[in-house]
C-alpha cells in the first residue's frame, strides 16, 4: 500500500470506496478537467495538488464548470438568495447551505466532493473552547483586536455567528430536514467555508469550489483562481441577458454560447515538477488573518503588523507625503482608508503617524519637519503607544510543551514583540541624536550609518 493514494494510483492498489477514488470519480462526471501534469493526492494531512511533469506559466491546469460549484445561489435553500455576496454574512449563509447539503449524504449532489472534506471543526480561533491557554496568550495581540472587531451588525465575530444560528440556521434547517441541527456540525460548516471557500463571481458570490480548494496556500504560489467576477447578478449570464436586455434589443443566439462557464486555475509562473503546488489565498494576509480564518500560519509573513484602532472624531486631511518617500519610519500606506498600524519592518503607517504628531493640514506637516521639539514629542507618543501594548510574557512557557494552537499563538506574540521592538529602536534613536537643532540633523545623523533619513526635504536637497 503506497504511503499516500493519487489519481495516478492504479486502481489495484486503491479502495474504490477511498475519498480520492470517490472525489476523482465525481469529477469526471460534473466536468472539472484537470491537467494530466497534476497529481491529486490523499495523504494524512489531507487532500492536496502535486506536479508531475514542468508546467510552463499561464497555462489553464484545472476548468471547474460554474454549475460544480456549491454557493447559496446553486442550494436549494431560497431563503438565503437575498444575502450578501461577501463578508460574514456571506460566510454565515454559505456555512447553513454547505451544512444543509452535508447531512443530505449520498443524495447530495455535491456528495462525491463533499465526502472528501475535512471530517473535523477546522482549528480557528472563534471556536477555542473558553478556557484554553491559547486565548489568554492572545491577549492584545492582533488575533484578539480582529476577534472582537464589531462589524456593520455591532456584534463580534462569535456573537454573530451565534444570533446566526440562533435565527436562521434553527428555523431553516428544522423546516428542511424535520429536526433541529446541530451547533457542532454548523461550525464544522463554517469552519470549512472559512478556510475553502472563494469569492467567484457577481451571481454565486462566495463558493465552494471543487479542486480549486486542494490546493495549500503559500505566498510563492504557483497557481491562481480566474474567474470573470462582473456577471449578471440574477441570473450569472456573462454577455447580455433578459436582465439588462432593453425589450427592443433580443439577444443573440452567439451571446448565449459564448459564456465560457468555467472558473480556471492557471499557473502564474513555471511549476517544476515533482513538487507541491501551491495557491495563494491572500497576497496581504498576515499570520493573525491566516490563523483565524483559516487555522495555520506561515514560517515568516512580511504582511503581519501591530494595529490600533481609533474612533474617527474627524477625517484625516489628504496631504502630500512626498517628504517621507524615502523615509524608515513611517510608511505611506497607500489605501485611501485610515489604518493605525506597525508594520513588519517597524514602520508606523503615516496615518497613526498624523494621529500621535496631531497635524491636522499641510501647513501642521510642514512645521513639523522643521521643529525638532516637534519630532522629538511625537518620537515620544509613539514610544508610548508602542510600551501600552502589553503582550503575553513568554519567559516561563515551554513552547515545545504546549498544543499546537498555543504554540501558533506564541509565534504570533513573538512576532508582534519584535516588531514592536524594532519599532521602539528606530524612534529611540531619533531621541538619542544630540545633533544641531537643525531639522535634518534632528532626524539623521551622519556619524550614526544606521540612522538613515526618514523624510526627504526639498529645501535641503537643493
Amino acid at each position: 500500500m503506497p504511503a499516500f493514494y493519487s489519481i495516478n494510483t492504479p486502481l489495484s492498489m486503491i479502495s474504490k470506496s477511498s475519498r480520492l477514488q470517490t472525489l476523482v470519480d465525481w469529477c469526471k462526471n460534473a466536468g472539472v478537467i484537470i491537467d494530466s501534469r497534476l497529481d491529486v493526492r490523499d495523504i494524512d494531512e489531507g487532500i492536496s495538488v502535486h506536479s508531475l511533469g514542468e508546467i510552463e506559466p499561464l497555462v489553464t491546469v484545472v476548468r471547474i464548470p460554474k454549475h460544480a460549484v456549491l454557493s447559496v445561489k446553486s442550494s436549494d435553500i431560497t431563503e438565503l438568495h437575498d444575502t450578501s455576496i461577501h463578508g460574514r454574512e456571506a460566510q454565515l449563509a454559505l456555512a447553513l447551505a454547505l451544512y444543509i447539503e452535508m447531512q443530505k449524504g449520498v443524495s447530495s449532489r455535491w456528495h462525491g466532493y463533499l465526502q472528501s472534506l475535512p471530517t473535523h471543526i477546522v482549528d480557528i480561533p472563534l471556536f477555542w473552547p473558553p478556557g484554553d491557554p491559547a486565548i489568554s496568550l492572545s491577549k492584545n495581540t492582533e488575533i484578539e483586536r480582529k476577534m472582537s472587531s464589531r462589524g456593520t451588525t455591532d456584534m463580534t465575530m462569535l456573537e454573530e455567528f451565534y444570533a446566526f444560528y440562533e435565527g436562521m440556521v434553527v428555523p431553516i434547517y428544522t423546516k428542511h430536514h424535520g429536526v433541529k441541527p446541530s451547533v457542532e456540525e454548523f461550525q464544522r460548516a463554517y469552519s470549512l467555508v472559512s478556510s475553502r471557500a472563494f469569492l467567484v463571481d457577481a451571481y454565486h458570490g462566495l463558493a465552494m469550489v471543487p479542486i480549486a480548494d486542494a490546493f495549500n496556500h503559500s505566498q510563492d504560489n504557483h497557481v491562481h483562481l480566474e474567474s470573470e467576477f462582473d456577471v449578471c447578478p440574477e441570473c450569472g449570464a456573462l454577455q447580455q441577458c433578459p436582465h439588462d436586455s432593453p425589450p427592443s434589443s433580443p439577444i443573440s443566439a452567439s451571446s448565449k454560447d459564448s459564456d465560457p462557464g468555467y472558473y480556471e486555475m492557471v499557473t502564474n509562473t513555471l511549476v517544476p515538477a515533482g513538487v507541491e503546488v501551491f495557491n495563494t489565498y491572500g497576497e496581504e494576509l498576515s499570520n493573525a488573518d491566516l490563523l483565524i480564518r483559516y487555522g495555520f500560519m506561515s514560517d515568516v509573513n512580511d504582511n503581519d503588523r501591530v494595529s490600533w484602532d481609533f474612533p474617527e472624531t474627524q477625517r484625516l486631511p489628504v496631504l502630500d507625503f512626498s517628504a517621507l518617500e524615502e523615509s524608515e519610519l513611517v510608511w505611506i500606506h497607500e489605501r485611501p482608508t485610515a489604518e493605525y498600524y506597525i508594520n513588519s519592518d517597524g514602520m508606523i503607517s503615516h496615518h497613526l503617524f498624523l494621529r500621535l504628531s496631531e497635524v491636522q493640514d499641510q501647513l501642521g506637516l510642514n512645521e513639523l519637519f522643521a521643529s525638532p521639539d516637534a519630532l522629538r514629542r511625537t518620537a515620544m507618543s509613539v514610544l508610548e503607544l508602542c510600551t501600552r501594548r502589553e503582550l503575553a510574557d513568554l519567559a516561563d512557557v515551554d513552547i515545545e510543551g504546549v498544543s499546537p494552537r498555543t504554540r501558533l499563538v506564541m509565534l504570533e506574540v513573538m512576532a508582534e514583540q519584535a516588531i514592536l521592538e524594532t519599532c521602539m529602536d528606530k524612534w529611540r534613536a531619533l531621541l538619542d541624536d544630540d545633533e544641531s537643532s537643525s531639522p535634518k540633523a534632528a532626524v539623521c545623523s551622519d556619524k550614526d550609518p544606521k540612522m538613515t533619513m526618514w523624510y526627504r526635504s526639498k529645501t535641503n536637497d537643493r
